[in-house]
């Protein structure tokens, strides 16, 4: 098969270590250079496609990027033209036959094309009963031959809007508008082609289209940055403040678009300058009105001529993460990538170069970013609220902290999709306070009960921190009262230790005592992180077992219902907050723990859920 061809000295849309290279690949974000296997040792992905116009043009460019994104090797099937939705309906299409684990389904669909059973199919695909292999639906621009009337209806519906919103809600189903990945020259319209044999585009933007399907692949495997280091001079801007003064510099604008972007779906953004911290904020304030980015849209400015290596270090410190993989560094001096690169291995240092960086950063797969909740959206303020309450502890003692802070915790029943997804979102990332080593792939249905927790204190509001599912039931039909069974309790960490663990799981007693029932069981599943969980039931005498293996155990409704926290001995934090704390596997996005989910858990105090 022929190799996917692009223009000499075209940017590989392939992340990280860049190299100008012609459709070849260098390294990717996935680490696919450390884990290339021998030819027979690799694994076969089938990607099975399906468009509402001819897909076979893409065969080359989809197997090319999506074995660069997952090292496997790829068979491509067709799947016929424009059957888009007996594929995602039908229970004999080739998309409900495809092994989740060996399989990934695309569906390639033009704006002018979208309409009300799109997204009824859509939804009907992930809430199927049979577990189905990841979807990538990828948004194309219109053809030339787009008519009045089906133009009317996407404008109604605002581009993609309803397709992105509905795909962001949903688990197994993942959207990408390509435009929004590629520049405006890289779309091209090929009218004769599209009359001849329904392939409304040039073999050029084919091609590109495989690559932004590719990449959607990618970023549904692993764990996006946390945290985004980017220098100033020359990169976040043209010119050197400091020479050419706030309003002589340029905004990069395609960059500060794209982590404009991230930064709304929970990525943390830091500058990292040598510079003086009074040019950088002028530059911002002198551009306030035309740049996509403000200085308040970074949660730290570390501005000095330290070492940058140095400056990261103290980002991962103060905001109090694990791990260096989680940071990305971007600057346009090779010196200054080089020195990161040698005193914080795992931080992934990108190399913006001065020519045509806004190909590159088009280009960038490191900050792709597809999903988003509204905790997401409200990371960046709920960082700074944190940092407020850290301030305020340092001049009280814990309990006198704890009483400042007037937490509220409220128990609701989730209404609407967006809740829906928070509880499953929250299952599937939260890993060091979870009972269960089970992840909720779907909202429970009846008889199980669900309750979304909700925090807030005087500093703002933490969000949809806690899951808690419940089922009542009697072991036997002539026993004289039922128990109230806890399937799942999971609270996010950056709540951890401030008395919202002792009230969840008093609300569960009191509602066991209201309804009549004797007992709570209670299981719980030790994992390697999730020891926090473990320690606040053995402090609370209520840990089924020793802990060291799965146990289940009844306790008295009533005993359960008085678990009261008292700040004066705390069990399960320290005073100081572990607000952003990570594990292996962890994540902020949206992601995949344990459990099969491999974009992990979101840290504490306001950066994710733990």
């Amino acid at each position: 098969m022929a190799a996917v061809t692009r223009p000499r000295g075209r940017w590989s849309s392939l992340h990280p270590r860049w190299t100008m290279v012609d459709g070849g690949v260098d390294g990717f974000c996935l680490d696919i250079t450390e884990r290339r296997l021998q030819p027979e040792r690799r694994p076969t992905l089938v990607v099975n496609v399906v468009g509402t116009f001819t897909t076979e043009p893409l065969q080359a460019s989809l197997k090319t990027w999506c074995a660069a994104a997952t090292g496997a090797r790829v068979r491509v099937k067709h799947c016929g033209y424009d059957t888009v939705m007996k594929e995602l309906l039908s229970p004999d299409a080739t998309f409900a036959a495809a092994p989740p684990d060996s399989s990934a389904n695309f569906v390639f669909v033009r704006m002018s094309d979208v309409k009300d059973e799109l997204c009824a199919a859509l939804a009907a695909y992930d809430e199927s009963a049979v577990p189905r292999a990841t979807l990538v639906v990828v948004g194309c621009p219109n053809s030339a031959r787009a008519n009045e009337a089906e133009m009317g209806y996407a404008r109604k519906l605002g581009s993609f809007f309803g397709v992105a919103r509905m795909c962001n809600l949903l688990e197994r189903v993942w959207f990408a508008e390509a435009e929004k990945f590629l520049a405006p020259s890289e779309v091209e319209l090929d009218p004769v082609a599209e009359k001849i044999g329904a392939m409304p585009f040039s073999q050029f933007t084919y091609d590109a289209f495989g690559t932004v399907a590719a990449r959607a692949l990618a970023y549904s495997r692993r764990s996006p940055p946390k945290v985004v280091c980017v220098d100033c001079d020359d990169t976040l801007w043209r010119g050197a403040v400091g020479e050419v003064g706030a309003a002589g510099v340029v905004g990069n604008l395609v960059l500060m678009e794209r982590l404009a972007h991230a930064k709304a779906h929970g990525v943390l953004l830091v500058t990292v300058s040598k510079n003086v911290e009074e040019d950088v904020l002028a530059a911002f304030a002198a551009h306030a009105d035309e740049w996509p980015l403000k200085a308040d849209d970074f949660v730290a400015h570390k501005v000095s001529y330290a070492p940058k290596s140095q400056a990261i270090r103290e980002v991962k410190q103060q905001l109090k993460l694990t791990w260096l993989k989680d940071f990305v560094f971007l600057d346009d001096n090779a010196a200054e990538i080089a020195e990161v690169q040698a005193n914080l291995a795992g931080v992934t240092c990108l190399h913006v170069p001065t020519e045509r960086p806004d190909d590159y950063c088009r280009a960038c797969w490191a900050l792709d970013t597809l999903k988003a909740t509204r905790e997401d959206a409200q990371r960046t303020t709920m960082v700074r609220e944190e940092a407020a309450r850290q301030h305020g502890a340092k001049a009280l003692d814990f309990s006198a902290w704890i009483a400042s802070l007037e937490l509220r915790v409220s128990f609701t029943t989730p209404q609407g999709a967006e809740e829906r997804a928070r509880v499953v979102q929250l299952s599937s990332r939260t890993n060091q306070f979870n009972f269960s080593e089970k992840r909720l792939r779907a909202f429970p249905e009846p008889p199980a009960e669900v309750t979304l927790v909700t925090v807030v204190d005087k500093y703002g509001d933490y969000g949809a921190v806690g899951v808690l599912v419940v089922t009542e039931s009697r072991d036997h039909p002539l026993e004289a009262r039922p128990t109230l069974r806890l399937d799942h309790f999971v609270m996010s960490c950056r709540v951890l230790g401030r008395g919202v663990e002792q009230a969840m799981m008093s609300w569960v007693g009191a509602l066991a005592v209201a309804r009549g029932c004797a007992t709570v069981v209670v299981r719980f599943d030790p994992t390697e992180r999730n020891l926090p969980a473990r320690q606040f039931l053995s402090a609370h005498g209520i840990l089924p077992g020793d802990g060291r293996s799965p146990a289940t155990r009844a306790y008295d409704a009533p005993r359960i219902a008085a678990i009261k926290f008292d700040p004066g001995q705390a069990t399960t934090a320290s005073a100081e907050s572990t607000y952003l704390t990570r594990e292996p596997g962890c994540d902020g996005g949206g992601g995949r723990g344990e459990g099969g989910d491999t974009r992990g858990g979101e840290g504490a105090g306001g950066a994710g859920d733990g």
